[in-house]
């Protein structure tokens, strides 16, 4: 019986640890979460391998509501597993205008007040990685 439960225990943590999608980041400038937006990504597990396409940032924003931030706040980036490689972008409509490898994780926003986008590509190694969507109103 014990052995039972030992197998369904350890069967239960896989399924349940191996998820077919990568981990949501947890976004904060100060106290303020800032909600963000799966896009694009490829995730493998041992036994098998999800790639999902999806529209720009721009596009996976729309429906979100931007989050009032200070010019210059910092911004710290968190994931339930630390990723291993984060390039933060910012977008006007569907161009790139900005584009940085983060060093840590977190970032600075822009002085320049009004709406901005930005993307984060989070990489876990090879064929782990999940592109971010969000939008802030600097205020």
């Amino acid at each position: 019986m014990r052995k039972l439960v030992v197998v369904f225990t350890v069967i239960a943590i896989l399924l349940v640890g191996c998820s077919s999608r990568p981990p949501m980041p947890v976004l904060k400038a100060g106290k303020i979460e800032i909600p963000a937006v799966l896009g694009t990504y490829s995730w493998k597990t041992f036994n098998k391998q999800v790639i999902a396409d999806a529209p720009g940032p721009d596009y996976l924003v729309k429906d979100l509501t931007p989050i009032a931030v200070k010019p210059k706040e910092e911004v710290l980036v968190k994931f339930s597993s630390k990723p291993s490689k984060m390039i933060l972008s910012r977008w006007v409509g569907q161009e790139t205008v900005e584009q940085v490898e983060l060093d840590s994780n977190q970032f600075t926003l822009p002085q320049e007040k009004g709406e901005h986008i930005f993307s984060i590509r989070a990489e876990w190694g090879e064929h782990k990685s999940g592109l971010y969507a969000f939008i802030v109103k600097v205020e």
